[in-house]
């Protein structure tokens, strides 16, 4: 049933993208993307009862210093907004569409940009990498919309 779902789903994001644009075929890629996900992920819940136990943190947010907290957050918060911002930018600037058309886009990327890379950052034990990173990648972006 899966197979059939996906190529009907192919099929209908090309029909929208020849009757109305890729644009609106993106958004509609997205859009169809997470209502599957949601329907199937609610499909499989169980609804049970739930144990009391102590709240508790792992480990290893225990150990962390308070050092590593603020430049987790100084990581995930202004530097991936900035790099979610300046990479949008450059990438709807590559479009071949008008501009107002662009600024739709970038409506609809930025926060999923914004959202992967904090789930990124915030996942990951190797904030000093992923914050050269996306220092790297705002740079390169910076670069491009400026030069």
């Amino acid at each position: 049933m899966m197979p059939l779902a996906s190529l009907l789903i192919v099929a209908a994001i090309n029909l929208w993208a020849q009757r109305v644009g890729i644009e609106f075929a993106v958004i509609y890629t997205l859009l169809t993307l997470t209502f599957t996900a949601w329907i199937t992920t609610t499909k499989g819940v169980e609804f049970r009862a739930v144990k009391q136990t102590p709240p508790a943190l792992p480990k290893q947010l225990l150990n962390t210093s308070t050092t590593h907290k603020v430049a987790t957050f100084f990581v995930a918060g202004p530097l991936t907004v900035v790099t979610a911002c300046l990479v949008t930018i450059a990438l709807t600037s590559l479009l071949p569409i008008a501009l107002n058309e662009q600024l739709v886009m970038g409506a609809f990327v930025y926060p999923l940009l914004i959202a992967v890379a904090i789930y990124w950052i915030c996942s990951s034990d190797r904030l000093m990498r992923n914050g050269l990173l996306l220092f790297a990648i705002s740079g390169a972006s910076s670069a491009y919309l400026f030069l």
